[in-house]
């Protein structure tokens, strides 16, 4: 099984992930969404999680610090894209995010930008946010990030939130 860490929205502000080190666990790989771009080397040194396993896009707050607006990874046979979601007005509806998981043929599409969690799955793709681990965008949800799991080229994946009892309510 190879687990996957995935955050986005960090805005320069990590301490919430190092409280979420533990229940995260080990992790194989770190995907950062974007909105501090250069957050992912730092976040994957918190996770212990090898140069080469980290992916980061670039989001709209990252003027100036570089990164690709979108990858493409194929971890143990699932395509996956990475994008922020800026690009494909995520904080309207996701249908242009969708579509563009039908060109690439991708089974997942993680992306950030709203900083609200979403965990849905449109036939057989997945649509992901992991929420912010800084700044959530509504006062009840708390921050958050998320896990991916790949197990024989099946996919699951759940978020994890600071406050247990808030993220209760929510789910």
């Amino acid at each position: 099984m190879v687990r996957l860490a995935v955050v986005s929205d960090t805005h320069g502000s990590l301490e919430n992930l190092s409280r979420l080190k533990d229940d995260l666990g080990a992790v194989d790989w770190l995907l950062h969404a974007g909105d501090h771009y250069r957050d992912a080397a730092k976040a994957g040194e918190v996770l212990e999680v090898p140069k080469e396993r980290i992916v980061a896009v670039a989001g709209n707050c990252d003027f100036g610090q570089g990164g690709p607006p979108e990858q493409v990874l194929e971890v143990e046979g699932v395509r996956i894209l990475l994008t922020h979601g800026h690009l494909y007005g995520v904080k309207r509806d996701l249908q242009r995010l969708w579509y563009r998981t039908r060109e690439l043929g991708v089974t997942a599409v993680l992306f950030g930008h709203s900083h609200v969690p979403v965990l849905r799955w449109e036939g057989d793709v997945l649509l992901f946010n992991p929420g912010s681990l800084s700044q959530p965008r509504w006062p009840s949800d708390p921050p958050s990030c998320g896990l991916l799991e790949v197990d024989a080229g099946r996919l699951s994946a759940r978020h994890l939130w600071m406050d247990k009892r808030a993220a209760a309510r929510r789910n």
